[in-house]
């Protein structure tokens, strides 16, 4: 409740139903109003920061770690600048919120024997887009001898983009012959497991125009990951099944919708029927969503080393952290580990940060090694929000 009252500080309008998340066993999860979720945190929150005067360097990687070398806390980071500089950034507290390490297919497969060489990323399955979970944070911590937790812990989940609501109730689940297989209101994880019993372990994903789409629809139809359809027979066309079977499947399917029991795999969550055209479908697989697993740390975001001690001046939030689901995360509780802890971080860094008189650039040009300081304090100042 706080984390939620918190982003309405900042502009986000709750809508009071809350709704089952995709993964999710009960209605626990909300969306915004607008109904566009991340995304318009994000927005929200992106315009709140440059209110306040945070500054944003794109494009300019860190590359490392600074650390005191007299009190050995951690004092700053390492970015590579777009002119190829390295430009040294001081402060008393470092907060690493680099993600998880999805993206790095080697790294996932080094962690967990399960995941495959081609399985994809869920947040970039195509490869067309930028996707920065590489495990950075692992590699950063390393020379402060920074503990790790449940790094084998990696989800995998069916949604590769032909999936078109984030809700239970609006879509069914086919195999390659046009029939139901699952319960779509399962967990993640049971959703995976009859998955893998079926054919090419694939599914078709179908919904119709009654459904709340998200965000991404008219994406998918340009890049051909959705295909929209004015028939079940086109559908069933294109899917490569018998059209009675599909019709016979989803006709049964709307019946149970409308006497409000799934005889077939006990769905207990079922919003409409799937019967208004056009009709939208798209092909899952198997990808790497989240890394539960990461950084280990304490009630204070403190990063934790080897022997469960603080390493002074480390914080962090979301991805990159771990031990905060355990094996699995349910859908819809992401926000656990990036805005609760996240605000928390932010909190004790920022408590660190006004220990100092202002925040130092320093600029470290890679061929004369000459230094340039630039004070940055006139126009940022951390903040405790």
């Amino acid at each position: 409740d706080a984390a939620m009252d918190w982003l309405e500080t900042h502009g986000l309008v709750w809508n009071p139903e809350p709704y089952v998340a995709v993964g999710s066993p009960s209605a626990y999860a909300f969306r915004t109003i607008q109904g566009f979720t991340g995304s318009h945190y994000i927005f929200k929150l992106n315009q709140r920061a440059r209110e306040r005067g945070v500054r944003f360097l794109y494009d300019q990687p860190v590359t490392d770690l600074l650390q005191d070398p007299v009190s050995g806390n951690v004092n700053g980071v390492v970015v590579k600048s777009k002119n190829h500089e390295v430009i040294y950034i001081r402060g008393n507290a470092v907060v690493i919120a680099t993600g998880g390490y999805s993206a790095n297919n080697a790294l996932c497969r080094k962690f967990n024997s399960e995941i495959s060489a081609l399985m994809p990323s869920t947040a970039n399955p195509g490869g067309r887009y930028l996707d920065g979970a590489w495990g950075d944070a692992l590699e950063f911590t390393k020379p402060f001898h920074a503990a790790t937790v449940d790094l084998d812990k990696i989800q995998k989940i069916c949604f590769l983009g032909g999936r078109l609501v984030d809700y239970t109730g609006a879509d069914i689940y086919l195999n390659k012959n046009g029939l139901r297989f699952v319960n779509e209101g399962a967990s993640h994880g049971d959703v995976l497991v009859e998955l893998l019993k079926q054919p090419q372990r694939a599914m078709w994903v179908i919904t119709d125009s009654q459904s709340k789409k998200g965000l991404s629809l008219e994406n998918k139809l340009a890049d051909g990951a959705v295909k929209k359809f004015d028939s079940l027979r086109q559908v069933a066309a294109f899917i490569g099944c018998p059209a009675e079977t599909l019709e016979e499947t989803v006709t049964r399917y709307n019946d149970f919708v409308l006497k409000g029991a799934d005889k077939d795999f006990g769905k207990k969550v079922m919003l409409q029927t799937i019967s208004y055209p056009p009709f939208y479908v798209g092909q899952e697989r198997v990808g790497v969503h989240y890394c539960c697993g990461g950084l280990k740390f304490n009630e204070k975001a403190q990063v934790l080393n080897t022997s469960d001690e603080p390493i002074a001046g480390l914080y962090v939030a979301g991805e990159a952290s771990g031990g905060v689901h355990g094996k699995d995360r349910l859908g819809g509780i992401g926000l656990t580990d990036a805005v609760v802890f996240g605000r928390i971080a932010g909190r004790e860094a920022a408590l660190l940060e006004r220990a100092s008189e202002h925040t130092e650039f320093r600029y470290v040009p890679p061929r004369s090694r000459s230094v340039q300081e630039l004070d940055a304090s006139a126009d940022f100042e951390p903040t405790s929000d």
